[in-house]
């Protein structure tokens, strides 16, 4: 999409606000084939809300947003801001072309609209409809927008406009957020189809090169892995039809809600349509104060625990193995997966830095366990071309937690250098840094409706899962869970504050990176407090669903981030 649409969108999404309390009378003369549309409402409230959130996280950072809105004029191509309304709606709609940059005509309200069309620049056109301004730097585009609503009555309010391409939970999330943007992504395809393609093949070729390394390790392809994935995200543009998105501030932070539709009958519509949801109450069974929570529902968490699994193998099957394997695969058909959760933490150089915990919702969970145990012997296998050979052994009963008995499966490769010196090389360093001394190890303890499987940590890491596991008491997760969708599909929980904390601490202590300004006190210090931005997708019949919860104190550390980024890169 051209640079210009871009950062028109985003700077006025970044600092405006919603008002649903008046009707949206400018939106009835928007022509449906307008690509996007950013309404807006009451920006001196929505500083005020902005302002009061970032002053939860530091006292001097709300008077800061308070000064930022004196330059919302800038957004509107009216510094001084004469003769506009801020308490009302403010819109912008986007009409697209093919070969020319779009035409961005901004819908403003009016308290004195002689003081709002003379403060504008002197080569932007304009007209009054009411008290409604409307201004744009493509005269043209103007002009067909006048004439448009030059022939607009009460009669004629049954014409196409772009509420007619908006679905009804489209409308609501457009109407009832505090600040919101829908995307035409039908009209989008028709104007853009050439150039979408074409980035698409671009990004492809990008990302190949960027994994060629992941081509030295047995059993990975590629080619196959990224051609795949954006094959899927290239059927998914194709087949939608609209984004609507919505933003809420409150002082417990932002929140995104995102509806995403689909032609009825396309394969993104049946695929979607297809997923399940649930509610993901283990989550607060895991470990708290992990950096990362994940959790999905039926269909996809049988794919996500048979591909934890699979993935402990780095031969690549033959024929006759890959078919034993698929049997074994299609005998869990019967078991009835509700959800499977995970956290992941981080551990140290001595045990090893790989800490997973997870929780599958499964019935019965003895078919699970005994399909595991007979999956395990299918993971001994060699390579000779790669010169590896890998073994497994699964010991049932290995260990006690209490009254509780777990299961140990240790997977073990070994690289001949003689082969594959490279590998070979890096294998032994590589283990011992994710895994520590005892290698691969998972250990997995069942009840009859459910399992627990614990990687990284040894004895003692399994031993705080168990005790969360079997635990009343909750993590704390619960007010990060209630800004999200009730059951989703899909839930994703990430600190992002203390995953950064943890790469910039790391760097400080590299030499290459010692005279790089990188102040650990400007973020929170060198062990902030967890807190979580949330993300949840759910399915509807023919639409995607998504609420994004992001804290305050997160959000004002992205923003430090970005602005600690672009020093690194100037230096």
């Amino acid at each position: 999409m051209p640079r210009r649409l871009l950062l028109s969108s985003f700077a006025v999404l970044s600092l405006g606000v919603l008002s649903s309390a008046r009707a949206a009378a400018p939106l009835d003369w928007v022509s449906a084939d307008a690509e996007v549309v950013i309404r807006l409402g009451n920006p001196q409230a929505t500083i005020d809300k902005a302002a009061e959130m970032a002053a939860t996280v530091r006292g001097s950072l709300g008077d800061q947003m308070r000064t930022y809105g004196d330059g919302l004029g800038l957004l509107i191509s009216n510094p001084t801001m004469a003769g506009v309304d801020r308490s009302r709606d403010w819109h912008v709609a986007v009409f697209a072309h093919e070969d020319e940059d779009p035409d961005v005509v901004f819908i403003i309200p009016a308290t004195d609209t002689d003081a709002l069309t003379a403060a504008l620049p002197d080569d932007m056109p304009s007209f009054v409809r009411e008290d409604w301004v409307f201004y744009c730097e493509q005269e043209e585009a103007l002009k067909r927008l006048q004439q448009n609503q030059a022939t607009f009555t009460a009669a004629a309010a049954a014409r196409p406009g772009i509420q007619s391409v908006m679905g009804q939970e489209s409308r609501r999330i457009f109407a009832d957020s505090d600040m919101s943007l829908f995307v035409n992504m039908k009209q989008v395809g028709e104007i853009y189809s050439e150039r979408l393609a074409s980035g698409q093949t671009q990004a492809e070729e990008r990302i190949k090169r960027s994994m060629s390394l992941l081509a030295l390790v047995p059993g990975v392809d590629p080619d196959a892995l990224v051609g795949g994935g954006s094959d899927a995200i290239g059927q998914s543009i194709q087949d939608c039809t609209s984004i609507t998105a919505g933003v809420a501030i409150s002082n417990e932070g932002v929140n995104v809600e995102s509806y995403a539709e689909f032609a009825e009958g396309s394969p993104t519509a049946g695929a979607v349509g297809g997923m399940s949801k649930a509610a993901m109450g283990s989550l607060t069974n895991l470990p708290a104060d992990s950096l990362l929570y994940v959790g999905v529902a039926g269909g996809l968490a049988r794919g996500f625990d048979w591909g934890l699994s699979t993935s402990l193998s780095a031969v690549e099957s033959d024929e006759e193995r890959q078919q034993q394997i698929d049997e074994l695969k299609a005998s869990l058909e019967d078991v009835e997966f509700d959800s499977m959760v995970g956290a992941l933490g981080v551990g140290d150089a001595e045990t090893g830095y790989v800490r997973f915990v997870g929780i599958t919702n499964a019935s019965p969970a003895g078919d699970v366990r005994a399909a595991k145990q007979q999956l395990s012997e299918l993971l001994e296998a060699e390579d000779p071309r790669q010169g590896l050979t890998q073994t497994a052994e699964y010991e049932a009963g290995a260990e006690s937690y209490g009254d509780r008995e777990a299961d140990v499966l240790t997977v073990t490769q070994k690289i001949d250098p003689e082969i594959n010196p490279f590998y070979a090389q890096i294998m032994d360093q590589f283990q011992q840094t994710l895994y520590g001394p005892d290698g691969q190890q998972v250990r997995l303890l069942f009840e009859e409706d459910r399992y627990l499987q614990s990687t990284g940590g040894g004895q003692e890491a399994m031993e705080g899962a168990v005790a969360q596991f079997t635990s009343e008491s909750g993590n704390g997760l619960d007010s990060d869970l209630a800004h999200l969708i009730a059951e989703p599909s899909i839930v994703l929980l990430l600190d992002l504050q203390r995953i950064v904390n943890l790469a910039l601490r790391e760097a400080s202590k590299s030499p290459l990176f010692q005279d790089l300004p990188i102040d650990l006190s400007m973020f929170g210090g060198g062990s902030p407090e967890s807190s979580y931005v949330g993300v949840a997708l759910a399915s509807d019949r023919n639409a995607l669903r998504g609420k994004t919860q992001v804290p305050p104190v997160q959000l004002v550390r992205m923003i430090q981030y970005g602005v600690l980024l672009r020093m690194l890169q100037q230096q």
